[in-house]
């Protein structure tokens, strides 16, 4: 989450500063200028978090699929002598 915030302060200043700049600086910023200042920062959060997400419960499964297959490599010794 630490990183989704802080994608989201860099990403959200530099898209908020192209989309409303110029209106920032000339001071003649509405309310509905500042609701979309706001959406600005919660996209680059809501794609960072669902990434991040995304990435862990693939490891996750991925640890399982590896945990449920059968060991794969030389037979022990002992079973050797056996089969």
């Amino acid at each position: 989450m630490k990183r989704a915030l802080l994608t989201a302060l860099v990403v959200g200043n530099v898209i908020g500063a192209i989309n409303h700049g110029d209106k920032i600086l000339a001071g003649v910023m509405e309310q509905g200028d500042w609701i979309k200042v706001a959406l600005t920062f919660l996209a680059p959060y809501s794609v960072a978090t669902y990434s991040a997400v995304m990435t862990l419960l693939e490891q996750d499964r991925a640890r399982r699929d590896m945990l449920a297959s059968p060991a794969v490599g030389p037979k022990p010794a002992a079973a050797a002598k056996l089969g």
